[in-house]
């Protein structure tokens, strides 16, 4: 903290607490107006973009928004940007050696033995689930765990609004062959086809009894 020689930041009562804890003079932005703090207002505004994208593409309901928007960020330190090292280099002096899969993108996971079925001896173990990010020690430090949505806790597709978001964490995760699959929004799309599809052929068949 001695490296501190000023913070800058909103009006909030927080920051201003936090500025008087370090001993540490404070410029504040004009209040209510979100132009005089505009970088921090652009990358949240990224940020927001990314998840209700990684939403629409993964076919979840808003109310998953932490998760999508915390795989956004993850994805987003390991692109280079204004520079030629990523952030995640600039901060640890190395690249993420993990496996970077799109939102709630089809794989495989492997069970811990104690949650698996039983089954026989010879048969393949792995499961389907999707993928839904990385879990991180403090410091954001990475040990090779992952947060993946087992498949059979979907009972019922498409998803509807307020369905909570199930996550075990594993380091047995496996990508699926060829492009990326999206099973939650596959569904979705298909029912909303389905509603279309209903609506035209009800429209059609009242103009010719009118």
């Amino acid at each position: 903290m001695s490296r501190i020689v000023q913070l800058h930041s909103d009006c909030a009562e927080e920051l201003k607490l936090a500025a008087r804890h370090l001993g540490k003079p404070q410029s504040q932005t004009t209040p209510n107006r979100s132009t005089s703090n505009g970088f921090v207002e652009r990358h949240l505004g990224v940020t927001i973009d990314a998840a209700i994208a990684n939403l629409y593409t993964g076919g979840a309901p808003h109310t998953w928004y932490p998760s999508a928007a915390k795989h956004h960020c993850v994805v987003w330190n390991n692109m280079q940007h204004e520079g030629d090292e990523t952030p995640h280099m600039q901060r640890h002096g190395k690249e993420f050696d993990g496996m970077i899969l799109p939102y709630l993108s089809a794989c495989k996971l492997l069970p811990e033995k104690k949650t698996r079925v039983p089954s026989p001896t010879f048969m393949n173990h792995d499961r389907a689930g999707l993928f839904v990010g990385w879990y991180f020690e403090p410091g954001n430090r990475w040990k090779g765990d992952y947060y993946v949505a087992p498949m059979s806790q979907f009972k019922k597709l498409p998803i509807e609004p307020g369905t909570p978001l199930r996550v075990v964490r594993t380091k047995d995760v496996y990508k699926t062959e060829g492009e990326p699959s999206f099973p939650l929004a596959a569904s979705r799309n298909a029912a909303e086809f389905a509603v279309e599809k209903i609506t035209e052929e009800v429209s059609e068949t009242n103009s010719h009894v009118s």
